[in-house]
């Protein structure tokens, strides 16, 4: 049976991608989840913070342009 929506609901609103930012040190093998805003690498998805594609993408280069030796990407939330 499928769930109804008001008419009213904004459907392109419900369709948003949200991306995680993923990082690799120096010498590192492996990707690893990170928080621009703390600085804080090597959490869990449920403490990681979601970001639109506009705002990954501003914060990937940001944080490739002042952290020389990372490596930085944006991923799909899943």
């Amino acid at each position: 049976m499928p769930i109804h929506c008001p008419a009213e609901v904004n459907h392109e609103r419900t369709k948003r991608m949200y991306y995680f930012i993923y990082c690799k040190g120096p010498n590192e093998k492996r990707f690893t989840l990170c928080n621009p805003w703390k600085g804080t690498r090597g959490m869990g998805k449920v403490y990681a913070p979601r970001f639109l594609k506009e705002q990954a993408d501003y914060a990937v280069a940001w944080m490739t342009e002042h952290n020389p030796g990372f490596i930085f990407q944006r991923r799909p939330a899943r």
